[in-house]
């Protein structure tokens, strides 16, 4: 999936490299470009939050750990055993 997103941006960002005025100075630019550069590391970073948070979701999750079928057995215990 990463790789169509940065396909993506790359071919924004080249389109959006060729709408540019041409009346914006370079420190202007400069400081557009950071703010690009942020909020596109913030956007990241939330897609990131909401794939854990969706494998949190829906992954299969178990309640059960491997020693644990020795710890709960006290019904067939008291089968096996008898009176």
């Amino acid at each position: 999936k990463s790789g169509k997103s940065g396909c993506f941006y790359y071919t924004f960002y080249m389109q959006k490299e060729l709408e540019k005025p041409s009346g914006i100075t370079p420190e202007i630019q400069t400081y557009i470009d950071g703010l690009v550069q942020q909020y596109e590391s913030r956007i990241a970073a939330m897609w990131e939050q909401f794939r854990l948070a969706q494998a949190k979701k829906y992954l299969p999750q178990s309640e059960k750990f491997p020693a644990q079928g020795c710890l709960f057995n006290e019904a067939e215990t008291l089968v096996d055993i008898g009176p």
